[in-house]
């Protein structure tokens, strides 16, 4: 456990939490930054106010808008998602291994529970600072805590930030180190741009079940990616973050388009005036048009996937596709 973990710091104490019911199921301790540290621990509210739906991992994401994050752990294996949406803004996401377990009482399953909280951050900088609290400090930012006491429940937060988020699991180990790793994101909103880690692109294909093409990581960028709500999919390479959603077309973009015949499609492409052929490992057919060769299609036979890259050097975009440079993300 890093040194950070190892601080004994201030208890989380009664009066500071509110205990929820993760979807009728856990106690759940929520970091609530009230002064309070006299009052013994009463929850407030013994279970959801609204019945838990099962949705798939699409329907998970359209729900979702861009002001109100709803955050998850991305895919675990063959998990079915439960959705309960409460009152006062509070969203759980629970992981079960059945649908038939919809619903069940039992605190035997992966949750993930997005609080609105508009002194987030703050309320788990104040909890950390008590007695028998302990630390994390994830990858992509942000500050988690957890009580020795309750150490199946984690909670989350982000400077600026105005959600709360605790993930639960029967196993204290697996919910640190699910917090410790970075697993912990919002849910994607279809059209809206963010910036992942290779691990979390490669969470993200996998979840859809279906290819997603990449040109690696890039040294000194970061990865933007965009779905939108017909399921095309957008990689691109940024310099910094704060270039997320730029409308600059200065960036390299490997995008991702469902076409049912790619490789037929674009063997007729590739017969009309003005098309060039590049030669690609793997047997695929790359081309791009003379007047526009900023960008380079590619597809392999039998794929349901066509692949544009676009380079704003026609060269660089030429010699990424003939390279083999351009593949699934792992």
């Amino acid at each position: 456990m890093a040194g950070s973990e190892r601080r004994r710091l201030p208890r989380i104490r009664a009066g500071a939490v509110v205990a929820l019911a993760v979807t009728a199921a856990t106690a759940a301790w929520v970091v609530a930054g009230r002064s309070d540290t006299s009052a013994p621990a009463q929850p407030t509210v013994a279970a959801p106010s609204a019945s838990p739906h099962l949705v798939s991992a699409a329907e998970l994401s359209a729900g979702t808008t861009e002001g109100s994050p709803v955050y998850w752990v991305g895919p675990q294996g063959a998990s079915t998602y439960e959705l309960t949406r409460m009152q006062g803004g509070r969203v759980f996401v629970r992981y079960l291994q059945s649908p038939t377990q919809l619903g069940s009482p039992q605190p035997d399953f992966l949750a993930v529970a997005t609080y609105e909280q508009p002194n987030a951050y703050a309320a788990i900088e104040a909890a950390a600072r008590r007695p028998g609290a302990i630390t994390i400090h994830p990858p992509n930012g942000g500050l988690a805590v957890y009580d020795r006491a309750r150490p199946t429940s984690v909670f989350l937060a982000y400077p600026g930030g105005t959600r709360q988020i605790e993930v639960y699991a029967p196993s204290a180990a697996w919910a640190r180190r699910l917090v410790r790793s970075g697993a912990v994101t919002p849910v994607p909103v279809p059209g809206v741009p963010r910036v992942v880690s290779a691990r979390e692109l490669s969470r993200f294909a996998a979840s859809r079940g279906s290819g997603l093409f990449w040109a690696g990581t890039r040294p000194g960028t970061v990865i933007e990616l965009t779905e939108t709500r017909q399921g095309n999919l957008f990689v691109r390479y940024l310099p910094n973050a704060s270039r997320v959603g730029s409308p600059e077309a200065s960036f390299l973009v490997v995008a991702t388009y469902g076409r049912p015949d790619a490789f037929a499609d674009l063997q007729a492409a590739a017969a009309r005036p003005g098309a060039v052929r590049l030669r690609v490992r793997g047997g695929g057919l790359a081309v791009y048009d003379r007047t526009h060769p900023t960008s380079v299609y590619l597809a392999y036979p039998h794929s349901d996937r066509q692949v544009e890259v676009y380079d704003p050097n026609a060269s660089e975009a030429r010699r990424l596709v003939s390279s083999g440079a351009i593949v699934r993300v792992p």
